[in-house]
This record gives structure tokens, sequence and C-alpha cells, in this order.
């Protein structure tokens, strides 16, 4: 499931979505990719965020999180929590996930026109095969994964512009 929320930080807003939550989770910050994994002890988490490592502790409640990265506190105020399934992802202009699975082949790029039927990308779930296909004219607004990319039931693949 693709989850997107807004933080505030000593006073900037931060957009931050998280695409892919396996072993290796990736998460799109103010639109940089980052791919991060995550090792959990008692109290603390070890992430791996491309390629350099941190020793964390968070606390999270309804409006904010808390963080310390190191020896760096983060104060997290949260502005805007959403999930796969919030209306502004189930729009018709963005195709979901029916199921989770994994992405075999990416077959456009954004900016290109598509016509109804063609397909955007090959994935496979459950050991199925499955092309994901336009459903209507349109242009390649945004895509979400890339080749051997896992994903959630309800994320959002790709998103469609009008032509």
């Amino acid at each position: 499931m693709s989850f997107r929320n807004e933080f505030l930080i000593d006073g900037d807003v931060y957009t931050v979505e998280i695409l892919s939550l396996n072993n290796e989770m990736v998460m799109m910050v103010n639109g940089t990719r980052y791919q991060i994994s995550r090792t959990t002890t008692d109290a603390s988490s070890i992430l791996k965020i491309n390629n350099n490592v941190y020793k964390t502790y968070s606390a999270d409640t309804k409006s904010d999180v808390y963080l310390k990265v190191e020896s760096e506190t983060y104060h997290l105020e949260k502005k805007r929590n959403e999930t796969a399934q919030s209306k502004e992802d189930q729009s018709a202009n963005n195709i979901n996930a029916s199921m989770p699975g994994i992405v075999i082949e990416v077959v456009v790029k954004e900016g290109d026109r598509v016509k109804e039927g063609d397909v955007i990308l090959s994935t496979e779930s459950m050991k199925m095969q499955t092309n994901i296909i336009a459903p209507k004219d349109a242009v390649i607004g945004k895509l979400y994964f890339k080749r051997n990319e896992t994903f959630e039931k309800g994320a959002v693949l790709a998103s469609l512009e009008e032509m």
C-alpha cells in the first residue's frame, strides 16, 4: 500500500511517500527517491538509506513523530496523511494495484502518449503475469515503480494526465 504524509520540520514542509513496504522500502521525499532497509533491535532500528547506515529511535503519536538519528533529535509535525485508498489516489487518473506483486517490465516512459488498451507495464502477482493497460487515451504523468520493485495492494502504479 502506498502511504503519503506531509511533515513540518523547522518551518519547512516535506512530502513523504512510501511506495513499497517489503524488506527493501522505497520512499520518496520531496520527489527524491530513497532505497531503505531496516533492522529492528529492542528499542532502536538500524536504517540503511542509500548505503549509509544510521541508528535510530522513534516515537509516533497521532499528530507528531519524534525521531532520533544518531545524536540528533527531530520533531516532525504531521500535516497530511493519506493512504493509497484515499480519494486522491482513487481518482480516475490513477491506476491502482488490485493485489500485491512485482513489476516485471515497464513499457512506457513518463510523458508518453498512450491510447486506451495500450500496455503500460507488466506485473506478476501470485505467479500470474498481468499487463496493466491504459483505461483511456492519456499521457503518462508518473510511473511509481521500476522493474523488479514490489508493491502492495492498492498502491498507485501510474498516474495519467489528460491529452
